[in-house]
């Protein structure tokens, strides 16, 4: 009988053994060894190259699929996708995305009102990161391979909730888990003891505050105090001058201070802090600085820590 054995499984030169014929291989037949010609060998390894190509090509698929890609319409997500330190992989973010400072080297592709259809089709993602909110302008993505999904951070634990399941996308589920460990732990350590009645207005004229909805909301429940309009099942519902003056509370903070001495007015003796534009992006964003929020409502236990109309 023959066999062909290949040089690569012979540990020693065999008799007829050719310097000059690398590619050779070797017969054996009985205990004689023969060289056999190159080209039997190529034959024989172009069938094996053949062979793992067609198994290449039919598997490869199912176990070479590439990483992900994604892109963010929301600052959210995005700051989500950086805390779990998976960037590298953001092809390109919101126009109003500005933390951290490496957004700014992303492409634009948007906000929640509007998307740049053509730079998203160019950069393919394979998922959009959106908040509920986007989806009535975004069923162009059904014609392409971009998968859309949408977020609601309505408290705390929706953030968590949203931190899983993007951690599950850009498959970084282990540092999901550590995330939300430490953003609890920053939370209860940041928690005051020493809770004060809270009036959060949005707006002054006319007075939007924010309802038991809101994620603002959670977050002053987080942080130990009490928001005095818990009681309103709305998300930024309006309040007038006398439900105000009856909640009686003990800080007024405003979020965008553009006309003020309609309020000043009503509460004269209450201390109002307004939010410079940092402070309004930790707290009205529902991401991963959320401990950041409660720490800036438990700073109120030290008012004198704090000039009166600023924080």
């Amino acid at each position: 009988m023959k066999i062909f054995i290949s040089r690569f499984l012979i540990s020693e030169k065999p008799d007829g053994w050719s310097e000059t014929n690398p590619v050779s291989e070797c017969e054996v037949d009985g205990n004689e060894v023969k060289s056999t010609t190159a080209t039997s060998a190529k034959v024989f390894q172009d069938g094996i190259l053949l062979f793992i190509s067609c198994v290449f090509v039919l598997f490869c698929p199912l176990f070479c699929q590439a990483e992900p890609t994604y892109a963010s319409l929301s600052p959210v997500p995005t700051e989500i996708v950086y805390a779990l330190g998976a960037q590298d992989r953001l092809l390109g973010v919101s126009t109003t995305c500005n933390y951290p400072e490496d957004t700014k080297n992303k492409p634009k592709i948007g906000d929640t009102y509007f998307v740049n259809m053509e730079l998203l089709m160019k950069l393919q993602p394979d998922y959009l990161f959106a908040m509920n909110s986007a989806k009535a302008m975004l069923g162009e993505l059904r014609l392409t391979k971009t998968k859309p999904v949408y977020f609601e951070f309505s408290s705390v634990n929706d953030i968590y909730g949203g931190i899983r399941e993007i951690a599950k996308i850009v498959e970084r589920e282990q540092e999901g888990e550590v995330l939300i460990r430490d953003i609890k732990e920053k939370i209860v350590q940041n928690k005051t003891n020493n809770p004060q009645k809270i009036l959060y207005i949005v707006q002054t004229e006319p007075i939007i505050t924010i309802g038991n909805r809101s994620f603002i909301n959670d977050v002053i429940k987080q942080s130990g105090h009490i928001s005095v309009t818990d009681s309103l099942n709305y998300y930024y519902p309006i309040i007038n001058a006398d439900f105000a003056m009856k909640a009686e509370p003990d800080v007024i903070i405003i979020a965008y201070p553009d006309k003020v001495d309609f309020i000043k007015t009503l509460f004269p003796d209450t201390p109002i802090f307004y939010l410079h534009k940092e402070q309004q992006d930790i707290i009205n964003r529902s991401g991963p600085r959320v401990y950041e929020a409660v720490k800036l409502f438990a700073e109120l236990d030290f008012p004198t820590s704090f000039e009166k109309g600023s924080w």
